[in-house]
């Protein structure tokens, strides 16, 4: 990630660490970092000191990604290995309170970080991370490119800071690549090196725990919630405060965010719906013939029990084995799209496909309301059949070539179709109807 020439080497406990001047990787505060991080989502309030999180009662699980004791700018190999190693555990939600700017990371480093958020992705698990500090307009030149805000996985959550008067700072922004704003000027939080003391901090690495302990509430609430929803709630104008200085107009005159707003706690936990849909208990599969591929089949629910608006949100996930309780869920690959929810009562059928041939997988489906209710459905195990050599197989009907029916050009026949393959040619002039 660059050289460095450090002020001080190693932090002995007994005074404030100095700031990294680094060629080539982002300055960072090491040893108190980490500490003020967590302090800002989750310190306890009530405590008789200036502080208290974002969300309380929750757990913190710190993956350390810098070398103990030194102010090393660490390697992006670190950074994905903590990423899959709280990838691993299922945590229920990320922080990444670190930037790593382009220069630094060219591919196929930026393409390996990538991969590792998209697990993340692939087992639910929202990834807030800041912005940076530098105050560049991350959208525009690649050298000021901030990963992970710059990838386009819907479960990056990127976060700027704000201060006490709902004004930018000096830390990055860009209207697509960065979401939102969250309170990150002069915050007050834990002091590793005093425990029992506080000092104010500042910069994105402290507006995104903000998000992230509002995600952590949310899903105190709703335990299940897809990041889809999580996603979509968080950002929804209604659950922000839409901000001119972060409009998205270009005529402000500043670097806005996405949305044009800032975190509101409130707005996002308000109204919360526990009445479940009904699970989905018809799910059936079959296997396609002569593709790696298995038709799904169920009667949609309604929003609230059997009744009501259709559910938000269907996620559909496969497995080679069972699919028996919720890490199973987790761990389980999700389909890449599954249609919106219908009506209560409609039957909705979907193709998963890209499997393997001739093995056997197991499926299940959840309907999710706006808030992530949404229970499992039954379980479902089929097996794919085995490829066909000719292309001719993959398809039902087909046109064929004839000389019986106009002339000797493919006319519209509808052929019956030979399942297993057998005749030479299973769609030949004979086995066809001329429409």
């Amino acid at each position: 990630m660059g050289s460095c020439s450090l002020t001080e080497v190693e932090c002995d406990g007994n005074e404030d660490c100095v700031q990294d001047t680094c060629v080539g990787a982002q300055p960072f505060l090491h040893c108190d970092h980490g500490t003020q991080v967590a302090g800002v989502l989750g310190a306890k309030g009530d405590s008789g000191r200036a502080i208290a999180g974002v969300s309380w009662y929750t757990r913190i699980m710190p993956v350390k990604i810098f070398y103990p004791g030194t102010l090393s700018p660490g390697f992006i190999a670190d950074l994905i290995q903590g990423i899959d190693y709280a990838t691993c555990h299922l945590v229920d939600v990320m922080n990444i309170s670190s930037a790593v700017f382009q220069p630094d990371c060219p591919p196929p480093c930026s393409q390996a970080l990538r991969d590792a958020i998209d697990d993340a992705r692939k087992r639910d698990i929202p990834v807030v991370v800041a912005a940076g500090n530098r105050g560049d307009n991350i959208d525009q030149d690649p050298n000021s490119w901030s990963y992970p805000c710059q990838y386009t996985l819907n479960n990056i959550i990127c976060v700027t800071s704000s201060d006490r008067s709902d004004q930018w700072g000096t830390d990055n922004t860009g209207a697509i690549s960065v979401d939102l704003a969250a309170p990150g000027r002069e915050i007050m939080t834990l002091k590793a090196l005093d425990p029992n003391a506080a000092a104010p901090v500042s910069g994105s690495s402290f507006a995104a725990p903000h998000v992230s302990g509002v995600i952590a509430l949310m899903r105190a609430l709703s335990p299940d919630i897809p990041v889809k929803l999580i996603r979509d709630r968080l950002l929804d104008p209604n659950s922000l405060d839409l901000l001119d200085v972060f409009s998205p107009d270009p005529n402000v005159g500043t670097h806005p965010v996405a949305t044009g707003g800032r975190l509101n706690a409130h707005k996002c936990l308000v109204d919360h719906d526990s009445v479940s849909p009904d699970a989905v208990s018809n799910l059936t599969a079959s296997g396609v013939v002569c593709t790696n591929s298995i038709n799904l089949t169920w009667t949609a629910t309604a929003d609230d029990g059997s009744t009501g608006d259709p559910a938000t949100f269907n996620q559909v996930r496969v497995s080679q084995t069972s699919i028996a309780d919720p890490n199973a869920w987790l761990r389980a690959a999700p389909a890449a799209s599954a249609p919106v929810p219908a009506a209560p009562g409609t039957m909705q059928s979907m193709v998963f496909g890209g499997l393997k041939p001739s093995t056997t997988y197991y499926f299940r489906m959840r309907s999710f309301d706006e808030w992530g209710n949404g229970p499992m459905s039954n379980q479902v195990t089929t097996t794919t059949h085995a490829l066909c050599t000719a292309s001719y197989c993959e398809e039902e009907e087909r046109r064929c070539y004839s000389t019986g029916c106009g002339p000797a050009s493919c006319c519209n026949y509808t052929c019956f179709f030979d399942p297993g393959c057998a005749a030479p040619d299973p769609c030949p002039p004979e086995a066809c109807n001329c429409n």
